[in-house]
């Protein structure tokens, strides 16, 4: 590698500060072998492309990008990032007001840690953050709600279906009986809690029980039985906010 970069100075700079100046850069870029600095060389050009590009969507600008692709750009490319998911993670970043490298980074390093490193990921999970809001705007709208859905929302459709287990059917029924109340969601939530406490999994076994009036505190009654949109854009913001690092 020494032999490699004296090379290479020929012409231009012999001296051996200059080449003790682009050993340690490599270094810093942990390219540790000449077939690494040959790539990384050979795809300088597209990588400036792309800072320029990166810069431009988030709304900065630097007179030199060798700090910016040195420090961010390869790094994050090297962590296994697609060059179009950093630009939509560029532009999620614009509609979220992050408008530092910094800021990038730490959304960078959400956005790894859900896995989404490819387009392809990302809208993959776009679909199945659409979808689940989905369900959840039909559950609030059986409940008497209307309103958007927000992180409280899919935090309690996660618990009840992930970690209490109840089917979708269950939960559509408890919202239905909810329509009406003084709070239907906190209605709703007790009433599941007391549904998964029993252990009752099915619509059938539902109607089978009592209201749990006393821990509702209210009276009990009887009861029987791709684009992608504004909202859902914003649905994405949302959960990727509620991701913690």
């Amino acid at each position: 590698m020494i032999i490699y970069v004296a090379k290479k100075g020929k012409g231009k700079s012999k001296s051996l500060e200059r080449i003790d100046s682009i050993l340690t850069k490599y270094f810093e870029m942990k390219l540790f072998s000449v077939l690494e600095i040959e790539s990384f060389e050979s795809e300088k050009s597209e990588l400036y492309l792309l800072a320029r590009e990166i810069n431009k969507t988030i709304g900065v600008y630097y007179e030199s990008l060798d700090g910016e692709v040195e420090n961010y750009i390869l790094r994050w490319l090297n962590l296994g990032f697609d060059k179009d998911v950093l630009l939509e993670i560029a532009f999620y970043c614009f509609k979220k007001s992050i408008r530092t490298l910094e800021g990038m980074d730490k959304t960078i390093a959400k956005f790894y840690k859900l896995g989404i490193l490819t387009k392809e990921a990302l809208m993959q999970f776009m679909n199945e953050v659409v979808s689940t809001d989905g369900q959840i705007k039909k559950v609030l709208e059986e409940a008497g709600v209307s309103r958007n859905v927000n992180f409280i929302d899919r935090e309690n459709f996660k618990t009840w279906k992930e970690s209490w287990r109840l089917g979708e059917d269950v939960i559509f029924y408890a919202a239905s009986i909810s329509k009406g109340k003084q709070n239907p969601i906190k209605y709703l939530s007790r009433v599941l809690a007391d549904w998964h406490e029993k252990g009752i999994r099915t619509v059938e076994e539902a109607k089978k029980t009592s209201c749990p009036a006393e821990k509702i505190g209210t009276k009990c009654e009887n009861f029987s039985g791709r684009s992608y949109s504004k909202e859902e854009i914003n649905a994405l913001f949302q959960s990727i906010d509620e991701i913690d690092v």
